[in-house]
């Protein structure tokens, strides 16, 4: 991201076409602008957090496959 922040998240197959499918659209002028992840937390009273991700704030990622 242009802040420098780095985040990791650990996506499914399904999560990660859905993530790309945004991408495209946006590259197209279409669907929001912003990107949302779902996540379990399992720290103090948090229960779930949910992430936005601004998509003219994203510089590069990368997908990493498990063997």
């Amino acid at each position: 991201m242009v802040t420098k922040d780095i985040h990791e998240y650990d996506l499914s197959i399904t999560e990660i076409e859905q993530f790309m499918n945004w991408l495209d659209d946006r590259e197209v002028g279409q669907g929001k602008l912003y990107y949302k992840f779902e996540l379990n937390v399992t720290t103090g009273n948090i229960v779930s957090r949910t992430e936005y991700i601004m998509y003219d704030k994203i510089v590069s990622f990368k997908v990493d496959n498990d063997k």
